[in-house]
């Protein structure tokens, strides 16, 4: 499950500064520990077990469940994905869960949304039920000209809008070589994108990553089951959904082609590695996952570290 994490220093560096996207990664990679570790929470509460902290069990998922409505738009994908797998095992093995076993996490979940619903509730209260308009405000008295709401698309900063602009999708992933773009500074990115690694260490890594992936890939579906292929696929639609996500919010909105928009690939990639643990060679996967590790350690010493200016 953790192994993606290991392979690039993005998912780390999002750590180190003020931004959204490393509380969505810690909601959602500690969600799927709870759904594919056998000795989670979770799991030891839908096979029934009941201890002595079992409300401070319930009163733990509930804050998980609250935390996954907090995370970012693009992170819905991984929910998204366990939709797909829990429906892909109903349909397979046409077996309902006991209602005495889900009742605990039926529990968590009604608390956690009443969690998360009373915040929301209260921070509209606070602000006289006209955050959107507030927020606008602040943004019109406050930011550059080149980013308020008022001015004119033609004025506006040259990445916004590029759709109204004029702009084809086409040109704008070939021309701007969005691909290119978003899938390395996924693999080390610093600063504001101004340190990055060489070009042969991007590729080096970029060749690793897709060997481990299309050997997990065709591994499993050479020797998984019906829900294993299931597992793939679905990873596979989620990750496609995310992309083509990415790709109209930089054509739309904002041509930001940044990789920590992609984050949700690792526990995604991490939760089918998990599954289908007993079916992949664990010797290979480790040695690919241990080279690619230190690749992604010398990334972030040597340029993230060393290049960025200190206070």
């Amino acid at each position: 499950l953790f192994l993606p994490l290991m392979l690039t220093p993005q998912s780390w560096y999002l750590f180190s500064y003020y931004n959204s996207d490393a509380l969505s990664l810690f909601a959602v990679v500690m969600a799927a520990y709870q759904v594919f570790v056998s000795n989670s929470m979770l799991r030891r509460l839908l096979r029934g077990e009941r201890p002595s902290h079992y409300f401070i069990w319930v009163a733990m998922l509930a804050l998980l469940f609250a935390m996954q409505y907090w995370v970012k738009l693009n992170y819905i994908f991984y929910p998204i994905f366990l939709l797909m797998l829990a429906v892909s095992w109903l349909l397979l093995y046409r077996r309902k869960p006991a209602l005495n076993r889900i009742m605990p996490v039926l529990m968590a979940f009604i608390l956690g949304t009443g969690l998360f619903l009373s915040w929301e509730v209260s921070r509209h209260v606070v602000n006289d039920f006209s955050l959107s308009e507030k927020a606008t405000a602040c943004r019109e008295k406050t930011a550059h000209k080149l980013y308020k709401p008022s001015t004119s698309l033609a004025q506006t900063h040259p990445n916004f809008n590029l759709r109204g602009k004029g702009e084809t999708l086409i040109e704008m992933i070939t021309e701007r070589n969005w691909s290119e773009r978003i899938f390395f500074t996924g693999l080390g990115a610093y600063g504001y994108l101004e340190f990055l690694n060489s070009s042969v260490l991007y590729k080096t890594q970029s060749a690793l990553i897709l060997l481990l992936f299309i050997y997990a890939i065709f591994v499993v579906f050479i020797k998984g089951n019906g829900l294993s292929r299931m597992s793939v696929l679905a990873m596979l639609a989620a990750m496609l959904g995310i992309t083509f996500a990415a790709i109209l919010n930089n054509w739309d909105q904002d041509y930001q082609p940044q990789g920590r928009y992609l984050m949700v690939y690792l526990p995604l990639f991490g939760s089918m590695l998990l599954m289908n643990e007993k079916r992949i060679n664990l010797t290979l996967v480790s040695g690919l996952g241990w080279v690619l590790f230190s690749l992604a350690l010398y990334s972030f010493i040597a340029i993230g570290l060393v290049e960025i200016p200190k206070l």
